[in-house]
């Protein structure tokens, strides 16, 4: 685990700047008013794993109540969860804070949404949006389509239940060591541990195959895979200092899907 110069505040979710290896955004003060997203330069091995950090954290953007993942959508612009506002932000490249927040309440989402994330290619519903919410556990179809300039979501549709309070969620990529089948990996914050459950075609969790990957951790929030190396990171929400985590030995993830329609 990593203790990089961050601000005050909890940790949220994680996503390499997009075309730069180097550099980290990260969801700072997450879940909080004063939430933003930062960056900070990543130091990497000879074999281009994540080591460490370098230099300060740059504050880019105020983004309130921003959780547990952040996406990228077309033209650089990030999607990212707010809780407990139950909203899904939209943030475009450069700007200083969100263009559109989109609530989830009036859809049905149980608040509120937590972890989100995109269906990888080589699945049925590659592309589409998923989420999940804290503490209720619930996983939802999110239907996001572009609207004018910007993206809304249309309908959401509660699939199944997890337990253990979820929150950030990642897609395995396939063939990693020791996952013959399709899997997420899930950061169960009110159990203390990190699961996996195996995925259908749709990218929806089977709760009756949950397996543990770590038994015991202290209030695990955030979860991305590295796409240079598959390293798994995930950021912790809990006692002070929060830190990043990473874990090696899975293959490095596809490249995104596309985009919603």
């Amino acid at each position: 685990g990593f203790d990089p110069p961050l601000p005050a505040g909890h940790l949220g979710g994680c996503v390499l700047q997009e075309g730069d290896s180097s550099t980290l955004l990260f969801a700072g003060e997450s879940e909080a008013a004063t939430g933003g997203i930062y960056s900070i330069g990543l130091q990497r091995g000879a074999c281009g794993h994540i080591i460490g950090f370098k230099g300060a954290a740059k504050k880019l953007a105020s983004t309130p109540f921003v959780d547990a993942n952040l996406l990228y959508l077309p033209s650089s612009t990030l999607l990212y969860s707010q809780w407990p506002a139950n909203k899904l932000g939209i943030l475009p490249m450069g700007a200083s804070a969100p263009s559109r927040e989109i609530d989830l309440g009036p859809l049905g989402v149980d608040s509120s949404i937590g972890g989100v994330g995109f269906v990888p290619k080589g699945y049925a519903a590659e592309g589409q949006l998923r989420g999940v919410t804290w503490s209720g556990g619930n996983w939802f179809h999110l239907d996001l389509k572009p609207e004018g300039a910007s993206w809304n979501v249309t309908t959401a549709t509660k699939k199944v239940n997890l337990p253990n309070g979820p929150g950030g969620f990642a897609y395995v990529p396939s063939g990693s060591p020791g996952f013959p089948t399709n899997r997420i990996i899930l950061s169960e914050w009110s159990a203390d541990s990190v699961a996996t459950y195996e995925v259908d075609g749709q990218g929806d969790p089977q709760p009756s195959t949950r397996k543990a990957f770590f038994e015991k951790f202290t209030k695990p929030w955030g979860a991305y895979f590295d796409p240079l190396t598959g390293d798994f990171l995930f950021l912790t929400w809990g006692p002070a200092p929060d830190r990043v985590y990473v874990v090696q030995g899975f293959t490095k993830p596809p490249p995104p899907p596309p985009p919603p329609k």
